[in-house]
This record gives structure tokens, C-alpha cells and sequence, in this order.
């Protein structure tokens, strides 16, 4: 749609399909009535400054920046949506809480810079890309019973976020939760890749991190202000390891370290 044409209401009962660049840099938008429509292009309702709610019950895929940049969506419902492409909800400032349960697959970004959002629900999603909640200041904890695979940036510089479990993780990229506040607990039990600066720049108060299966860990583990125990398997390979580690008892699978560790 021409960004010099601006539309309130938008109601299309039949509509099952929609390409890129519906309503983008429409900013009037107030309200949307699409209850067939199955598959959006990128760009949906991209800086759009004025749309409270979306409810799309059919939807079942997105592409890239469906309502990114600056929203002020406080309500989504999207109760088939699979899958996302980047930048979903990018730079939302005003949404408290989102329940995403059929999404299997998410792109980069999902909602990157989230100022709010506090409580986030998604129960059946495998795979999620570069800076999912990155940036995030109101998440405190997050469970994905069947997230199997995550790229750079999970929670990077995710000020709030303290516990995180994720029973079926098998591999991490980079930056996995670097530059957090307040990490008191990971649950990864089949977690086996781990990228570089996994917390590095962190502060960590829990006792233990629980990775029983880990095989490779890249450097830049974590970078701490407080003692930990680290669980892993005795075949784990670690590398770039600390000169301040005080111990390695890989019979009881644990490594045991100091106080203001620069890196492992």
C-alpha cells in the first residue's frame, strides 16, 4: 500500500493470503479483521504507531518485520501462528505479555529491545534465531519444553532474566545470555554445543549450572563476580580454560571455580 494512503479499519473476512508491504508506514491504523488469512508477507503493518490489538485466529505464518518498529500492540492473539520470520515484534515498548504456543520456528530478532514484556509463553517452539529476546528489560524467567536449537544472542544484554530452562536444548551459538544482571539458574540437561561467550561479561549468584551432556564449549564461557560449579560430563572438552580454575574432578563431572574469574 502507498505510504501517502493512511486507513483506520481494515476488515476482510475472505482474505486467506497477503503480500508484502500491506499496510506499511500506515500509522492510523487502529483496527484489523482478517479471520481466514493464513500466510503474511514482510512489512505487515511495519511502523505502525497507533494499532492497541491484533487478533488474527487463522494465521499460521509470518515473514520478516510483521509489526516491528516502534509498536504499541498491548495484546496479540494468533492461536495457530507456526512460524515467524525477523523481527517480529521488534522494538514493541508497551506489550506485558504474549502467548505464542503452536510457533514452532522463530527468525532473528523476535522481540529484540522489548521494554516491557514480562511474561512470555511458547510451548512448542523447536528453533529460534539470532537475538530472540536479546536486549529484553522485564522477562525474569523463561521455560521452552521443546526448544531443541538456538543461534547468537539468545538473551544477550537481557538485564532482568534469571532462570531458564530448557529441558530438550541440544545447541547454542554465541552470546547465549552474555552481559546479564541476575542469572540464578540454567537447566539445560541435553545441552551438548555450546558457542563462545556463553556468559561472558555476566554476573551469575547460582550455585551450580546444570549441563550433564555437554560435549564442546567454546571460549569465553563466563566471565563472573561470584563462585559457581559448573556440571558437566567427564568427555566434555573445554577449551580456553582460566588460570584461576581451583579444581578438576571430572570423576564427580565438576569443575570448581574461584572468585573474580576473567575468563573460562
Amino acid at each position: 500500500m502507498s505510504s501517502g494512503m493512511s486507513l483506520k479499519r481494515v476488515i476482510m473476512p475472505q482474505v486467506v493470503e497477503v503480500g508484502s508491504s500491506f499496510l506499511n508506514n500506515n500509522e492510523d491504523c487502529e483496527e484489523i479483521s482478517m479471520d481466514k488469512v493464513k500466510y503474511i508477507g514482510s512489512y505487515f503493518l511495519y511502523h505502525n504507531t497507533k494499532l492497541r490489538s491484533i487478533s488474527l485466529p487463522s494465521l499460521e505464518t509470518v515473514e520478516d518485520n510483521f509489526i516491528a518498529d516502534g509498536s504499541v500492540i498491548k495484546s496479540v492473539n494468533l492461536p495457530k501462528l507456526r512460524t515467524i520470520g525477523d523481527s517480529f515484534l521488534e522494538s514493541n515498548v508497551v506489550l506485558c505479555s504474549i502467548k505464542l504456543n503452536s510457533v514452532e520456528e522463530v527468525g532473528d530478532r523476535f522481540m529484540y529491545a522489548n521494554e516491557i514484556l514480562s511474561d512470555i509463553e511458547m510451548k512448542n517452539v523447536r528453533s529460534v534465531g539470532y537475538g530472540f529476546l536479546s536486549n529484553n528489560q522485564g522477562v525474569e524467567e523463561f521455560r521452552a519444553d521443546n526448544l531443541r536449537t538456538v543461534s547468537d544472542g539468545f538473551f544477550s544484554e537481557s538485564t532482568t532474566i534469571k532462570r531458564v530452562y530448557l529441558p530438550k536444548l541440544r545447541e547454542v551459538g554465541e552470546y547465549f545470555l552474555n552481559s546479564t544482571k541476575v542469572m540464578e539458574e540454567i537447566i539445560a540437561p541435553n545441552l551438548e554445543e555450546i558457542g563462545a561467550d556463553f556468559l561472558t561479561y555476566g554476573i551469575f549468584y547460582a550455585d551450580k549450572i546444570y549441563l550433564p551432556n555437554a560435549r564442546n564449549i567454546g571460549p569465553g564461557f563466563m566471565c563472573l563476580a561470584s563462585p559457581f560449579r559448573l556440571i558437566v560430563t567427564k568427555d566434555c572438552e573445554i577449551k580456553y580454560l582460566s588460570s584461576n580454575i581451583r579444581r578438576i574432578n571430572m570423576e564427580k563431572s565438576e569443575i570448581e571455580i574461584g572468585m573474580n574469574i576473567d575468563w573460562l
